[in-house]
Order: structure tokens, then C-alpha cells, then sequence
């Protein structure tokens, strides 16, 4: 009968701790996170075809503090169907959502600020706007600094020819080879070509179109998990995450928080 009764015990006890471990693991709620995978710092393929990046690693990181499973699922150019259609939940660095469509979104607060700047060779005499008069320039194909120059017809008589490129590495490689005169891009992309290639690129003051607010966008109808996430994007900022990813990527702070 003892026997009996402590195996009782021990088979009540085994099920109690299996199920406080399974209450720990399961129901572990599991966010899809869109993010630009083309566009190094903030998201690429490394040589082993994983995703990496900035907004990557904020994600990840925001996993933790939210204390859930995060999925990144890799895009060419986010838009607000992505998230209509339920492929995902989160869109990450959303810069490319018109007007019309804002009125079906809710969004985090800023994390940073980009803007369309002129990149030039390192040896380039080139300083101002003026200077690009009749000369080839190029951009990357969906970015910002192409819309802003179809929309700006002063620019379009201005340059000899606007060049559109795949992606970044193609129109900066253009830049060093000669092809082209400038590159309009993003200063943070651009920035960080420069820092991979020391003493062959640089950057120059001259803005096109308007500085941009990066954010986070969401379903209208998600407003509790927005809450959530800014609640943990403002941990991160006082934990100091936000600032370690940065210096990571950019070698210093350029988050807002």
C-alpha cells in the first residue's frame, strides 16, 4: 500500500511540473513582422541567405521584451495590402504607405528620421545641385529619392538623365565606376555603403524631397498590440536596446527615442 501511495504522489507531482513547463511554452502568442529585405543596413541576405539587419535586429529584440515568437518575413517593397491581406502583422520602416491608405492603419511613434541625399566619388568636385546640370545620376528602383524626382520637374530638366538601378549595391558600384555623376538614396543606406567602403563615396548636404519618420505601421482595428509594442519599443530606449542596435549598424545613436 505505501508503495502504492507515494507512486501516487510521485505521478501527481511529474504532472503538475509537466504542466507548469507546458503553461510556460505553449500559447506563446507569434507576430509576422514585414520588413524590406533589400536594403542594406536595414535588411539583407548574408552570405548564408539569412535576413540581417537593423530593423531585424530591433525586431528581434522587440520579440524579448514583448516575450513573444516574432517571424520576419521578408519583403521587396511593404505596402499597406500586406497587412489588409493578414500576410502580416507588423510593417516595419513603413515609408511607402500613401495617404489614401493611412485611413485603415495605426502607427508606432517614430524611431528614427531618414532623408534623400546626394552621394558623390570621394574626388568629385561636385558640391551643390547646380553642378549635376546635364550630368547622369542614379537611383534605386522603389526608393524614396525616385519619387520624389518624378515628381519634381526642375529636377528632371536639371540632370542629363535619371538612371534607375536595382538595388543599392548596383547604383553605388555605377557611382564608383564612372557610370554616373551622383547617387540619390537614403542617407542612412548611403552612410552605411560609406562605411563599408572607406574613401571611395561621399556624402553631401543637399536634401531631396522631405525628410521621412520611420515607424511601425499596424491593422486600424490592432490597437491593443500597437500599445503593446510602443510600450516595449520605450523599454528598449530606456534599457538602452535602441541604442546598441544603432551603434551596431551606424556607428552611433540615430534613433529619436
Amino acid at each position: 500500500m505505501k508503495k502504492l501511495f507515494f507512486l501516487a504522489i510521485f505521478i501527481c507531482v511529474a504532472v503538475f511540473i509537466g504542466g507548469c513547463a507546458n503553461q510556460s511554452t505553449e500559447h506563446k502568442e507569434k507576430i509576422i513582422v514585414g520588413i524590406n529585405a533589400y536594403t542594406p543596413p536595414m535588411g539583407f541576405s548574408d552570405r548564408n541567405n539569412q535576413i540581417i539587419g537593423f530593423d531585424v535586429d530591433l525586431a528581434k529584440a522587440l520579440a524579448k521584451h514583448l516575450n513573444c515568437d516574432v517571424h520576419v518575413r521578408p519583403l521587396k517593397a511593404g505596402c499597406a495590402d500586406d497587412l489588409s491581406d493578414k500576410n502580416i502583422d507588423i510593417l516595419w520602416n513603413a515609408i511607402n504607405i500613401s495617404s489614401k491608405e493611412e485611413s485603415g492603419i495605426i502607427f508606432t511613434k517614430p524611431y528614427m528620421r531618414d532623408r534623400q541625399i546626394v552621394f558623390v566619388r570621394a574626388a568629385s568636385p561636385i558640391e551643390n545641385i547646380e553642378q549635376l546640370a546635364g550630368k547622369p545620376v542614379g537611383v534605386r528602383s522603389g526608393s524614396l529619392a525616385q519619387a520624389d524626382i518624378e515628381k519634381n520637374s526642375h529636377l528632371q530638366r536639371c540632370f542629363g538623365s535619371v538612371i534607375v538601378y536595382a538595388d543599392t549595391n548596383e547604383e553605388f558600384a555605377a557611382l564608383c565606376e564612372g557610370k554616373i555623376a551622383a547617387v540619390i538614396d537614403s542617407e542612412m543606406i548611403g552612410r552605411y555603403y560609406i562605411k563599408q567602403h572607406k574613401g571611395e563615396i561621399k556624402a553631401l548636404d543637399i536634401t531631396i524631397g522631405k525628410p521621412v519618420a520611420l515607424k511601425l505601421a499596424l491593422r486600424k482595428e490592432d490597437t491593443v498590440l500597437r500599445d503593446k509594442v510602443q510600450a516595449a519599443l520605450d523599454e528598449m530606449s530606456q534599457d538602452g536596446t535602441l541604442a546598441q542596435i544603432s551603434q551596431k549598424w551606424f556607428g552611433n545613436d540615430v534613433t529619436l527615442y
